[in-house]
């Protein structure tokens, strides 16, 4: 039995494999993309099947507002693992607040709560006594603005991101440029010049730089309260000092709450809220706090141990 096979076959064989494994790969690839947008449009029906927010019925009294969170208990989609149980304080007009506490004690969750990205498993939180889920969104951004840690940079001008914070005032020069002064952002001279890389006069900035930015973008709005996570962690302590410095004197007359690893900001505050497993477990002035002796003034001597240094050039608490 003859077992060869002439160059014409051999050649349409390997052809033959070549095509076959070419149309599998776009069938593979036909294959994701059907997932893909099949995950797209699953997406798509869920958002389309939220229900709709009913907005307060009538105008809400929200002028010097008080903010409270009310036996608040949330555990993230998908775990069970509650993140604050049952977190009770409050928050009074003009009154600068400092939230502290050690990692995953659910500080971040609390503004995510506030700024209503999640909603409390049970619990309410008030303005002036009315539910924040009852509030319509646009009514809750005349009462604080958020800068968060992932905050956004805009390849636009600087004019149109700090305009992002209120759009109505982005031809007030002398308003955004009393914005980017509360964000430590001096002499000014160009409002329109480009920031980012995308056009070539684009002018890139630091880490520490875009977030003056985005303090500046959150202090342009006439809110009532300036909230602020973690909104130093690109400035060197010497630029966080002078914002810090800055930012209470500029906004004496609003409030603010501030969530900050760095504890010495906290004695800048006039109420210091020290979480701890999801619990309020201290609450009070930086002088109350350290004579109480508590978790506050052991995180509070730790930092210090950094900073200050002993005849020996040792470090002590």
């Amino acid at each position: 039995m003859e077992r060869d096979i002439t160059i014409g076959v051999f050649s349409a064989l390997i052809t033959s494999i070549g095509t076959t494994l070419d149309n599998a790969d776009a069938l593979y690839g036909s294959l994701q993309n059907l997932r893909w947008h099949y995950r797209m449009v699953k997406h798509y029906y869920k958002f389309m099947g939220l229900r709709e927010i009913s907005a307060f019925e009538g105008t809400p009294n929200l002028n010097c507002p008080r903010i409270e969170f009310d036996n608040v208990w949330f555990s993230y989609p998908g775990t069970d693992v509650p993140i604050l149980k049952g977190i009770r304080f409050t928050v009074d007009p003009g009154k600068h607040v400092a939230i502290v506490g050690e990692n995953g004690a659910g500080k971040s969750t609390i503004i995510k709560l506030l700024c209503r990205l999640y909603k409390p498993d049970s619990g309410r939180i008030l303005v002036n006594g009315y539910d924040i889920q009852t509030l319509d969104p646009q009514v809750l951004h005349k009462v604080f603005a958020v800068v968060f840690q992932d905050y956004c940079k805009y390849s636009f001008t600087l004019r149109e991101n700090v305009a992002f914070g209120d759009i109505s005032k982005i031809k007030d020069d002398s308003a955004l440029k009393k914005a980017l002064k509360m964000g430590l952002v001096d002499d000014v001279k160009d409002l329109d010049i480009r920031l980012g890389k995308l056009e070539e006069d684009g002018v890139d900035l630091s880490g520490g730089q875009w977030q003056r930015i985005a303090i500046a973008r959150a202090c342009l709005p006439e809110s009532e309260f300036v909230i602020l996570d973690e909104p130093t962690a690109s400035l060197d302590p010497i630029a966080e000092s002078k914002m810090y410095v800055s930012f209470f004197k500029v906004l004496k007359n609003r409030g603010s709450i501030i969530i900050s690893h760095r504890l010495a900001i906290a004695r800048m505050a006039d109420k210091i809220i020290v979480l701890s497993n999801g619990i309020v477990s201290e609450s009070g002035s930086h002088t109350e706090l350290m004579n109480a002796n508590g978790l506050y003034a052991e995180m509070y001597r730790a930092q210090s141990s950094w900073y200050v240094s002993d005849k020996k050039g040792d470090h002590t608490a």
